[in-house]
């Protein structure tokens, strides 16, 4: 998936910046920013995963669940599965270059060199 990152509405990125970051990984022009919680909640209420882009030039970017479930890559252990899980991301690990994002449910996403970038997704349970 080579999907397109979302910038955030000034009323979610105001509260995300006073918000408690769950984890936090820096990248090339920003840092990607896990939000658990209430949140998390509100993220989701408005469509985007609980992770954020924060772009240090152009604020907060998301990454709408629609486009996520719907990108076209394997989930290794559950191949029959037509979607990729998007419930709740509740780690975040950086590996040789990749983003791992630890779901609450047992799947594991792989991420490119940005969020827009999903290369996989795994059931790790």
């Amino acid at each position: 998936m080579d999907g397109q990152m979302l910038h955030l509405s000034n009323e979610l990125s105001t509260m995300l910046r006073k918000a408690k970051i769950r984890a936090s990984v820096d990248t090339h022009g920003g840092s990607i920013c896990l939000y658990a919680g209430k949140e998390a909640d509100k993220l989701r209420f408005a469509g985007y995963l609980n992770l954020v882009f924060w772009d240090r030039m152009k604020g907060a970017y998301g990454l709408s669940i629609s486009d996520f479930e719907n990108a076209a890559v394997p989930i290794l252990g559950q191949e029959k599965m037509r979607k990729l899980n998007s419930s709740e991301i509740v780690g975040l690990e950086m590996r040789d270059g990749r983003l791992l994002a630890q779901h609450w449910d047992g799947f594991r996403t792989e991420f490119g060199q940005s969020l827009s970038e999903v290369v996989g997704q795994s059931f790790t349970k």
